[in-house]
């Protein structure tokens, strides 16, 4: 059986797995492409398969850039030191900068206004800036070398509105959200086992192969390529039939992770005190860090995303950022969620915390894999062996997971307009030729 696009050409084809491609083939399709997104996902028992829950797929930060509707607003993320909450946002921000000022020697106005990009500054008196451009990063560096980056580095929007997740499972509905638009704008979307092939002819691809779930054959024929899936997943058989073609249309670089963002789900409950109720009053967006001298990785930064709340309980995400190879060390990582917990529990000492998923002991492979890595700083990333494919596999994204993504579409866009113009001039030029 062959795919939908045998006879019909598209102007791209975006080759995405968890979710990546359906904002950039939106976003193609309102400015009038033919856009078609084979979304992998990998038979069922693969690690990467549809046993990774749709947030692990998206990674933290999901708050700043949902869509959903039911989405609340003049939510705010805050930072918890040792010695409180400071909100970066909302009634209290100003309160906040001023604790920040006062008791760490921080100008957060002043820190705003660096123009050029922080190079001189003091880590101690702008480490909040190192903060914001660090932990959103697709790569770890010392926060040192988060102040000497230009002044239009990615950083993680800290003082913006939150959209704020109501449901536990809203980042599914997301995903699903995105199809519906792709489909109304026009475009198409399948979802596939896996690729067979990347047709290439003297450094152009014109035909992407694919085999889904039933093992039936799904070509795309296309006068352009976004190639969304990481080096890493390119080469295993689960994503790519035959990895040793990955050569003809990627150039392999050099990429390691170091580190990536692990979830936990809790939930924090009052607990009742005579005729009183103890409530959470905890901003939609919590970095708790214990203390601005280590490096911002384990129990030292956590980071609580809101995806629930109702009438004395809140659930939150819990994210870490954990040694890349930690992923299947089940005691490192029960150990660590234990010292976590410990942590929680000092600052929240009259609430109820209850984990929501189970110990990582006993977790199989489809649950531990760290869809959201952290690349180290000197990581080279594969580069395109086609003129008119763009890579655009994690590891090029300035920031991690879907807000990354976010950020990198503009590129990505600009990149494609530059091809279809060399299109039309081509085909002007043959229409002239005809013509004479």
């Amino acid at each position: 059986m062959t795919g939908l696009g045998q006879f019909e050409i598209s102007d791209v084809v975006i080759v995405s797995t968890h979710g990546r491609g359906w904002g950039l083939g939106c976003q193609l399709a309102e400015r009038g492409w033919r856009v078609v997104v084979l979304e992998i996902e990998p038979r069922p028992g693969q690690p990467s398969g549809k046993e990774m829950e749709a947030i692990d797929r998206l990674g933290p930060f999901v708050s700043w850039v949902s869509t959903a509707e039911s989405s609340e607003s003049e939510a705010y993320a805050a930072l918890w030191l040792p010695d409180g909450p400071v909100s970066w946002g909302g009634p209290t921000a100003a309160q906040g900068f001023r604790r920040l000022r006062d008791e760490y020697g921080v100008d957060w106005d002043e820190v705003k206004r660096v123009t050029d990009g922080g190079r001189g500054l003091e880590l101690s008196t702008t480490w909040p800036l190192a903060l914001a451009r660090s932990v959103g990063a697709a790569k770890f560096a010392r926060r040192q070398y988060w102040l000497q980056q230009p002044a239009d580095c990615f950083a993680l929007p800290m003082a913006e509105p939150l959209r704020v997740r109501q449901r536990g499972d809203e980042a599914a509905r997301f995903e699903a959200l995105q199809r519906d638009r792709l489909l109304k704008l026009g475009g198409r979307w399948r979802e596939v086992a896996r690729v067979r092939q990347v047709r290439t002819a003297q450094g152009h691809a014109d035909l992407v192969e694919a085999e889904s779930a039933a093992g039936e054959s799904v070509i795309e024929r296309t006068r352009s390529i976004v190639w969304m899936l990481s080096e890493e997943e390119s080469l295993r058989e689960e994503f790519f039939i035959d990895p040793a073609r990955v050569g003809d249309f990627l150039s392999f670089g050099s990429v390691r992770p170091e580190l990536g963002w692990w979830r936990n789900r809790l939930s924090v409950r009052d607990l009742e005190d005579g005729q009183n109720f103890v409530r959470p009053h905890l901003p939609a967006m919590v970095f708790l860090i214990s203390t601005i001298e280590r490096p911002w990785t384990h129990e030292n930064l956590l980071v609580l995303e809101r995806v629930e709340q109702s009438a004395g309980r809140s659930v939150f995400d819990l994210w870490m950022r954990i040694p890349f190879w930690s992923r299947a060390d089940h005691v490192y990582r029960d150990e660590l969620r234990r010292r976590a917990e410990n942590l929680l529990r000092q600052r929240l000492p009259r609430l109820e915390l209850e984990w929501l998923t189970p110990s990582p002991i006993s977790l199989t492979e489809p649950a531990i894999r760290l869809s959201c890595p952290v690349y180290a700083a000197d990581s080279v990333p594969a580069r395109s062996r086609a003129s008119n494919l763009v890579f655009a596999g994690p590891e090029t994204w300035r920031g991690v997971g879907l807000i990354g993504a976010c950020d990198a579409e503009a590129d990505w866009i600009e990149s494609l307009e530059k091809m279809r113009r060399e299109w039309d001039r081509q085909a002007r030029s043959q229409r002239e030729e005809v013509q004479a």
